[in-house]
């Protein structure tokens, strides 16, 4: 009997032993469970945090007075993003980005650039110290030129990173004009007559030595005005084009649907570009020398000859006006001129029925014949563009193009989209 009492004893004994056994056993399961749990979600906080503190992003977020729906946001020109805790699940730019959240604070440690953070994650801790990145992402939109207040630190300005069918006849790009969507890139080099496109029906563009050209020999692969389509390209010329609604078989226009013809010009446009023309248009050039250099710059169609042009905001005006942009300035004249004496724009002038609009070496705004032998062209195109460009020297650049001369030079056009 005794023995059944002390087996019966020991028995318990062991159970009991193996019962704390299972319960501790059981219980770091379920702590490494949750442990694992919350550094899964800690790790995609994190990465998120390391993207948003390391490229130049400001932040703004909830004081830590602030209980409810705790936030912070990172932003930089237009974009914005959030990571805001509602209940307990963290949303990035409302998207469910972690989960068990308890608690989350921020805290920008006083004369420093350090973000702290505390986030517990189903009853684990983790606080982390962030450098915030003084180096700004440079890049910039459209608009964000467009809304600047001094464009001359953007217009002119050099960038880098276009490729396109014909790379070797351009050596330079730069920022010739920009609307809220849309920024024109023109090429700084003379354009060698080699890379100049002919006519939409074959005919070969006429040649005075390596840079030199008129329109003599394409104006028969054009009709005129009815050759020019597509609502971007019309809209360079919209007082003419689609204001006025003026049409024209004139010489001058067949010379400017040329410079239009974005199939012609096509070798210019590159993988990023919508397409490409042969130059800029009186309207462009204008709104541009105004914005960079702060004068009122105007230009109006009175008939389907071609635009005039005014010095004073529309006072008066002329069909020619001497020394009206800066010769200093090789963003709009290249004064050299060994190559040309001048660069066609995409523009009828109502000076004549023959007359294209062009810019002389010397900053002279006229009408010139389509067949003067000393001038040269510029080539644009339309981009289409998701990421900023940047600016060599003065931004960075990713993604874009253009620069302007008196010879051939190519101009272009980043439009971004979202």
């Amino acid at each position: 009997m005794v023995s059944l009492v002390i087996y019966i004893a020991s028995f318990v004994i062991v159970m009991a032993i193996v019962g704390s056994i299972t319960t501790f056993f059981n219980n770091n399961i379920r702590n490494l469970g949750n442990s694992e749990s919350s550094s899964s979600e800690y790790n995609k906080f994190n990465l998120y945090m390391l993207e948003y503190t390391k490229n130049g992003y400001e932040v703004k977020f909830s004081s830590q007075y602030e209980e409810k729906d705790p936030y912070i946001t990172f932003s930089k020109g237009e974009e914005k993003n959030s990571f805001v805790k509602l209940g307990d699940v963290l949303y990035f730019n409302q998207i469910k980005l972690c989960e068990n959240v308890d608690e989350l604070k921020f805290n920008l440690k006083e004369d420093s650039n350090v973000l702290q953070t505390y986030l517990k994650v189903a009853g684990v801790e983790y606080t982390t110290d962030y450098v915030m990145s003084s180096e700004k992402d440079d890049g910039i939109t459209a608009s964000d030129i467009a809304n600047a207040s001094d464009k001359s630190k953007y217009y002119g300005a050099t960038v880098t990173g276009y490729n396109c069918l014909n790379n070797a006849a351009v050596n330079v790009w730069k920022i010739f004009y920009a609307d809220s969507d849309n920024i024109f890139l023109i090429a700084g080099n003379y354009i060698a007559s080699n890379y100049v496109p002919n006519g939409k029906g074959g005919s070969v563009i006429n040649t005075n030595g390596t840079h030199m050209m008129h329109f003599s020999n394409i104006l028969k692969d054009y009709k005129g005005s009815e050759d020019i389509t597509g609502l971007n390209v019309k809209n360079l010329n919209k007082d003419y084009l689609i204001t006025k609604n003026y049409s024209s078989v004139n010489s001058n226009m067949k010379a400017v649907a040329y410079m239009l013809d974005t199939r012609a010009w096509a070798g210019f446009a590159g993988d990023k570009a919508s397409y490409a023309i042969g130059g800029t248009t009186i309207e462009m050039l204008l709104k541009s020398y105004s914005e960079k250099y702060g004068v009122d710059y105007k230009t109006q169609t009175s008939s389907h000859t071609g635009y005039r042009i005014s010095k004073d905001g529309g006072a008066t005006w002329s069909n020619d006006c001497a020394k009206m942009l800066k010769e200093t300035d090789d963003l709009y004249v290249i004064n050299a001129t060994d190559k040309a004496h001048a660069l066609w724009i995409a523009s009828p002038a109502a000076v004549g029925n023959d007359e294209v609009m062009n810019i002389h070496y010397n900053g002279d705004i006229a009408g010139g014949t389509y067949s003067i032998e000393k001038r040269r062209f510029s080539s644009s195109c339309l981009f289409k563009c998701k990421s900023k460009i940047d600016c060599k020297g003065r931004w960075h650049i990713r993604d874009s193009i253009m620069k302007n001369s008196s010879v051939l030079t190519e101009e272009f056009l980043l439009q971004k989209f979202f």
